[in-house]
């Protein structure tokens, strides 16, 4: 059942692993949406990119997790990153469709990883967020898949909002785990002393 403990080193992998993230997210949705007359070739450089130093971060990130559970899964959806991004830009005079389905896989790979990675966190606070995200990627290659003859404005217009949406949740995720304070460390407030145990609110 979860709870609202979450060990001090397991909040602080969640964080450095959101906060990059979400910021990355975001200048890459917001790059997409603003380039004006972007092409297949400039979507496929920004999402390349993204994709690649968004994969990075995580598998990164996740190394410091001491948590066999939930890095296992988190740095297999960073090593997914990895392969779209590097499959994006490799590709030779890459299509829209294909561009499509490569960004719709790595939303919806990574995705599932992320969200099983944060379900093996029994914790609400460390795991809501980033659940959040986690499903909302996974819907939005769902939907890219169901709608393949968007073409790239349609293209532009779904992953960008998606990835500006994605990116928002993950920040706010980061900026939660920031202000918490671990229920058994002697300096939290909730921390009975006397009882050596967390207090209630």
């Amino acid at each position: 059942m979860a709870t609202d403990t979450l060990p001090a080193d397991l909040a602080s992998t969640i964080r450095w692993m959101t906060l990059p993230r979400g910021i990355l997210a975001v200048l890459f949705g917001a790059g997409a949406l603003v380039w004006p007359g972007i092409t297949v070739w400039g979507l496929t450089v920004v999402f390349g990119v993204y994709s690649i130093t968004d994969g990075v971060t995580s598998v990164v990130s996740a190394m410091q997790c001491r948590r066999d559970g939930p890095r296992t899964w988190w740095v297999a959806g960073g090593v997914a990153a990895v392969v779209a991004g590097a499959m994006a830009l490799a590709w030779p005079d890459i299509t829209a469709l294909v561009l499509l389905y490569v960004i719709a896989c790595y939303a919806i790979v990574s995705g599932l990883f992320g969200a099983v990675g944060a379900l093996e966190v029994r914790t609400l606070t460390g795991r809501r967020w980033m659940l959040a995200a986690c499903l909302l990627a996974v819907l939005c290659g769902v939907f890219l898949v169901l709608a393949p003859g968007a073409g790239i404005l349609g293209i532009v217009t779904v992953v960008g909002g998606y990835a500006i949406v994605v990116g928002a949740v993950l920040i706010v995720g980061a900026v939660q785990l920031h202000s918490w304070k671990d229920p058994t460390d002697p300096l939290c407030p909730r921390y009975d002393a006397a009882a050596g145990i967390p207090t209630r609110d």
